[in-house]
């Protein structure tokens, strides 16, 4: 073999052959790798996307309700931190249910772009209302819920079976 080939062998095999970036980067939470580092999807940050910015959950949001006994036009329901350092979160009016503004208050956990509303009961001056559900964000400002709400009136049980859509 020729010595021209041979060092044109070398520069091929040497010169064409780069490391992936990404061959040691590993995105967390649906990021995409891209020349070394991670693209993170909405909401997520960090090197590695593993970081979730709860503040996406937190404000006040305009309710469309379906399959719950009554619920009046213009609704809104508010969202806020339990403490700045929690993944916990206060649900205000939730259902538009009998309740003097701001008593009904529930209790929720957030995990990722998750929402977690765990079994509590709320006394609403002589009303008890037990809530449970979870929902999820769905991007653009919208939180989609599911929860079940029972409680007793005239003597008689009630449960409301609520999809919602909260749109800030």
């Amino acid at each position: 073999m020729r010595p021209v080939s041979i060092i044109f062998l070398l520069l091929i095999t040497f010169l064409g052959c780069k490391p992936d970036p990404c061959a040691e980067v590993a995105c967390e939470n649906g990021g995409t790798c891209m020349e070394g580092s991670c693209e993170c999807p909405e909401g997520f940050s960090g090197d590695h996307c593993e970081l979730f910015d709860y503040s996406q959950y937190l404000g006040t949001y305009q309710v469309a309700y379906g399959g719950c006994f009554s619920t009046s036009p213009n609704h809104t329901v508010a969202i806020e931190q339990v403490s700045s350092d929690s993944r916990e979160v206060y649900l205000y009016r939730l259902g538009d249910y009998a309740c003097p503004a701001g008593e009904l208050r529930l209790t929720g956990s957030l995990s990722g772009q998750q929402l977690s509303l765990p079994e509590q009961s709320v006394d609403c001056g002589g009303i008890v209302y037990t809530f449970r559900g979870e929902g999820a964000l769905v991007g653009g400002g919208q939180l989609s819920l599911s929860f079940t709400v029972q409680y007793e009136v005239d003597g008689f049980a009630r449960e409301d079976v609520c999809q919602a859509m909260l749109d800030k």
